[in-house]
């Protein structure tokens, strides 16, 4: 047989190497499975987390020095606006600066309770804490009591509109909210996972000829 007809026949087989591409697009798939479901659970365990932070009333608890609150009044509109989710980032007193809006711990019975208002002025007492003065942007007068140095959780760095809101419903439908999350992710790597089998069914029924038969 010539040799010309011989490279052919070679190239030919080389093109559809059966095993070589079944074996090639079995880890292909593997790896996109396996990226998936990693990146999917992260995000379940981050999400996780900010859920749990956000919606939990302890003050000493926070996310990588962060905290999570929904704003619900209108005190300090068009700033922070009302279903809002603030970052707030834990802060020293002596770090809090006129201007800066911090979310103070106010107490309370049963529910703790929080306070995010803009500070007006800072002092010292004679114990040589800190006490700031503070003001909702959208009230007409100051806060009427100022609030001692122990009471700051931290200064709000960060807002997202409408957020807040969508998180309590979260946490009070974690089921419905969790399938809700969830059902995309699983309908994408579903079509994945089936387009990769009817790939790998169409290479098996390639029928290969030997040429040097003929």
């Amino acid at each position: 047989m010539p040799k010309a007809f011989d490279e052919i026949n070679s190239d030919f087989k080389a093109a559809f190497d059966l095993p070589s591409a079944n074996k090639t697009e079995k880890k292909n798939l593997f790896k996109i499975l396996f990226n998936g479901i990693f990146y999917l659970l992260i995000f379940g365990i981050i999400f996780g987390l900010l859920l749990y932070v956000s919606m939990n009333n302890k003050f000493d608890k926070y996310l990588f020095g962060y905290r999570f609150f929904n704003v619900e009044s209108e005190s300090m509109e068009p700033d922070l606006p009302v279903g809002s989710m603030l970052f707030v980032k834990k802060a020293l007193p002596e770090k809090i600066e006129i201007g800066d809006d911090v979310t103070f711990y106010m107490g309370g019975s049963g529910k703790d309770s929080y306070l995010t208002h803009r500070v007006t002025g800072i002092s010292v007492n004679d114990e040589g804490q800190f006490l700031f003065v503070t003001k909702g942007i959208n009230n007409p007068v100051p806060d009427r009591d100022a609030k001692k140095e122990g009471m700051v959780v931290g200064k709000v760095v960060y807002c997202i509109p409408k957020m807040g809101n969508r998180l309590i419903f979260i946490n009070k439908h974690i089921f419905i909210s969790s399938i809700t999350i969830l059902f995309p992710w699983a309908v994408i790597f579903g079509i994945m996972y089936y387009k990769g089998i009817k790939k790998s069914r169409k290479l098996k029924s390639y029928t290969f000829i030997d040429l040097n038969d003929f």
